[in-house]
């Protein structure tokens, strides 16, 4: 999806879009300065990424279901690179407005230690 945007010059576009910008699972990722992927059917291996500058404090985990793999990955996103991941339910969201968060559903908070 990153490269899709760089390819349409996008980036900046959204980066200075002053509006509401909305995102679910890889839409979600994006938003985030650099975003982490763990390993599933689709992606063999963990990999972080440069996503959009929009995200800065906390990382998120998008389709958890609680596995051991998904729960290990997290760990390592916090020992490395964020103080907070917000582990998102296919049943929840997170609404960042300024810097109010608000979680709606099911969303679990993993803090580092």
């Amino acid at each position: 999806m990153m490269l899709r945007l760089k390819e349409f010059d996008f980036i900046n576009d959204i980066e200075n879009f002053a509006g509401v910008i909305i995102g679910s699972s890889a839409g979600a990722m994006i938003q985030i300065s650099e975003y982490h992927i763990t390993p599933d059917k689709d992606y063999k291996i963990f990999t972080y990424n440069a996503g959009l500058n929009l995200i800065k404090d906390f990382d998120i985990e998008v389709h958890y279901e609680e596995t051991e793999t998904q729960n290990k990955y997290i760990n390592k996103v916090l020992g490395e690179k964020r103080e907070k991941v917000y582990a998102i339910t296919n049943t929840g969201g997170v609404i960042i407005d300024n810097k109010k968060i608000t979680l709606l559903g099911n969303v679990q908070t993993f803090s580092r230690q």
